[in-house]
This record gives C-alpha cells, structure tokens and sequence, in this order.
C-alpha cells in the first residue's frame, strides 16, 4: 500500500521532470475559419500547423517560421511547400496574431493569402481569388488552437485513474444517492 502510494506521488514528478527539460519542439494547432465572401462564401476550411514554441520570447512583435501546414480548403489540400513566401506566424507580446502565407498559384486558386491581424488573431483574415474569373474573390475569417500533446493527455488519465483508485479504496468519500424510505 506504501508502496502504492508513493510511486502515484512520484509519476507525476518524473513525467513533468521529462517535459520540462526536453528539447524545444514543434507545438500542432488547428486553423479552423469560414469564408464570408466571394464564389466560396458560406464554405469552410482547416488545417493543421506547427512551430516552435521555445522561439517566442513574449516581448514585442514576433515572427516565428512554420514548420508544417496543411490545409483543406475546396476538397483540395494543400502544403507548405506551395507557398511563394516563408510561412510565418506572428505574436504582439505573446499573443498569437495570425498566420502570414500566401500562395499565388495554388491548385484550383488563382492566389490565397492568410494576413495576421494587427493588434488580435480576431483580426486575422483569408483572401482567395478563383482562376479565370476575377468577380471571385472573397475573403474568410480564422481561428488558431493549440492540439492537446499525447503527455498532456497520459498525465490527465493518470491522474483520472488514481482518483477512481482512491474513491474505490474508501468509498465514504465517494458521492452515492441520498437512501429512500420505503412507501407503502
């Protein structure tokens, strides 16, 4: 039982130990906007992108290079390696901005740019143009979340799980249902 007891005490030292002194990596977030505007109005559009976290200092206007995108956007996807420009996200302080990328001939797209807002990512912004028809420009607003890392995930269950340990273990301090007299 004691010795139950201290290596559920010491899991969770040893896995944030670990996460903290790994090397910096590359954090995945999701994209997720609407289009507003334009031939695709009322369509929607993801994608999945990474940087570096360990780049951001938090001080001042920042820009920090993506190292993965792909997105969906029309049933096609689309990578990185199309943009015209290097892929970059930007941060006013520590806030995320937005995403800076454009992409001047992307598969079934005359041109698609993502612009970072200016002081919020509220102000963040999606323009595209359609090929052969310049009427079909329209613009689309984003969001950006972080993915939940596997670690973060393991460390929740583990802890869920001893929980249900303890409850089980001495279930007075559990929650059951107040008891019912009988009726007759």
């Amino acid at each position: 039982m004691r010795i139950f007891r201290a290596a559920a005490a010491l899991v969770p030292l040893l896995l944030s130990g670990l996460l903290a002194h790994s090397p910096v990596k590359a954090a995945d977030y999701r994209l997720d906007g609407q289009i507003d505007s334009g031939a695709l109005s009322g369509g929607s559009f993801s994608a999945l992108l990474s940087w570096q976290d360990g780049m951001i200092s938090g001080v001042g206007l920042e820009a920090v290079a993506i190292d993965r995108f792909e997105m969906l956007l029309d049933g096609q996807i689309r990578r990185l390696d199309a943009a015209d420009a290097p892929a970059q996200v930007h941060f006013l302080d520590g806030a995320l901005l937005g995403l800076e990328l454009t992409d001047l001939d992307s598969p079934g797209l005359a041109s698609i740019a993502f612009v970072p807002g200016f002081t919020q990512l509220g102000e963040a912004w999606l323009a595209y143009e359609l090929p052969g028809n310049p009427g079909s420009a329209g613009i689309g607003s984003y969001q950006i979340s972080p993915v939940p890392e596997p670690a973060s995930i393991a460390l929740l269950g583990a802890g869920l799980l001893m929980l249900g340990a303890r409850a089980r273990r001495h279930p007075a301090l559990a929650v059951t249902p107040p008891l019912r007299k009988p009726t007759c």
